[in-house]
């Protein structure tokens, strides 16, 4: 059949109860503030592990030295060594066949005594002096022993004084220098300029004008010890400064000479070897550049001398080949003109002038007057006795073995001087016999 119409809807029924919660987690929430601290727990009981041994401390100061013990009993004594051999028990082992008995040998040793008495003295102390260039007795200084053989002993305290020149003799002395190197015959001629490298040989070298020194000049003897140098110019004579002259084979500054018929000077700072001498008939003065080292002398007819700066002058020692007479001492001399130097100078020989003034501040050392002093035994100088001091002031002290064969010899100090005049003071001569 059909179907029959849809009935009526029924009324809705009552809401059922709540559903149980659900387990699902909701999303996070923020984070919390942080709480207070809690309060600190007690301290552990247990200990921790043992730490590393700590460095070792200083070391204490030493306790006081305690008390010294007594001391110990003395040991027993050691026994005697074996004695020892006689003089002539070794005389006779050193001595594979000895010539002589024991008795013999011991007379042998008695015969070297001597008789007399074993020392003599004589002492002196007032001052005596002397010029004399030959030996003479030392005053006082005098013993007459008996025979046998002494040691000579003289002692004294010695004192120079060099002597002034007669000054005539000194202007007779230059110019006869003079005169005599210029009578030399001239071996070649020179051109105006020396130096810059060139070696020159011996000879008499002459130079018609002003002659000038540059740069290194070397003047070579040759191995000849008289070789012999000699420069004459009839101009002025100069050095440019630095300029040296040096010496090779034995060529000597005594035997070096520079002649100027005028002036004559040197740079600054020149070295230079050998003696200048201006004889110029109108002028002849001569002046050293400041640093000027020289080593020869400084001589001049006419003109004044003088010296720069720092000037050294060492006058040459040996003898040279021409004689100088009494200005062989010397350093600087004018036979008519002034001679000066400077605070800073340095001059080891003489200086003086005839005519002009002397003005002499820096370093000055006169030439040493050498002093020689001999034992004598009956007037004859005892082999190697003699001393010679070249010192302006000394202790004398002279010492030598004295055979004497008489009693009548005796025995003496002598003495001289080389120039000038030497003082002895507080003389002692003493002898001590030998084979006691």
């Amino acid at each position: 059949g059909t179907t029959g119409p849809q009935g009526a809807a029924g009324t809705n029924g009552t809401n059922g109860n709540d559903g149980a919660a659900s387990v699902v987690a909701g999303p996070q929430g923020a984070a919390g503030t942080n709480g207070t601290n809690g309060n600190d727990g007690a301290d552990s009981v247990v200990a921790g592990p043992q730490g590393a041994a700590g460095a070792d401390g200083a070391g204490g100061i030493d306790g006081a030295v305690g008390v010294t013990g007594t001391t110990g009993p003395q040991g027993a004594a050691g026994t005697n060594g074996t004695d020892g051999d006689s003089a002539y028990e070794i005389y006779a082992t050193n001595n594979t066949d000895p010539d002589l008995s024991e008795a013999a040998w011991l007379e042998s040793l008695e015969a070297e005594r001597q008789e007399g008495p074993m020392m003599y003295t004589v002492t002196e102390g007032g001052d005596i002096s002397t010029t004399s260039t030959d030996n003479l007795l030392v005053t006082g200084m005098t013993i007459t022993p008996t025979q046998g053989t002494y040691i000579a002993l003289f002692n004294a305290e010695m004192s120079t004084t060099t002597q002034s020149i007669d000054s005539n003799q000194g202007v007779a002395d230059l110019t006869s220098l003079y005169d005599e190197l210029y009578l030399l015959a001239g071996t070649s001629t020179h051109a105006l300029i020396f130096g810059s490298g060139e070696v020159l040989l011996p000879g008499v070298y002459d130079v018609n004008g002003a002659v000038t020194i540059s740069g290194t000049l070397t003047l070579d003897g040759g191995g000849d010890p008289n070789s012999m140098f000699i420069i004459r110019a009839t101009g002025v004579f100069s050095t440019e400064a630095g300029a040296t002259v040096e010496l090779t084979g034995n060529a000597k500054p005594e035997n070096i000479f520079w002649l100027s018929d005028a002036a004559m000077t040197t740079g600054a700072n020149t070295a230079m070897k050998g003696s200048m001498l201006a004889g110029g008939a109108s002028a002849g003065a001569i002046g050293l550049g400041s640093g000027t080292y020289l080593s020869g002398r400084i001589f001049t007819k006419l003109g004044a001398i003088t010296l720069g700066a720092n000037n050294i002058i060492i006058v040459p020692t040996n003898n040279g080949l021409f004689n100088l007479g009494v200005l062989s001492t010397f350093a600087m001399w004018s036979n008519d003109g002034a001679v000066s130097d400077t605070a800073s100078s340095e001059i080891i020989g003489d200086v003086g002038t005839a005519e002009g003034a002397l003005n002499i501040y820096g370093s000055l050392a006169n030439s040493t007057i050498t002093t020689t002093y001999s034992v004598y035994l009956n007037g004859v100088e005892v082999a190697n006795s003699s001393r010679t001091i070249k010192l302006d002031s000394s202790i004398v002290s002279l010492q030598a073995m004295v055979t004497v064969s008489a009693d009548n010899h005796p025995i003496e100090i002598r003495w001289k001087v080389s120039d000038g005049q030497a003082s002895l003071g507080h003389r002692i001569l003493t002898l001590i016999r030998n084979g006691y």
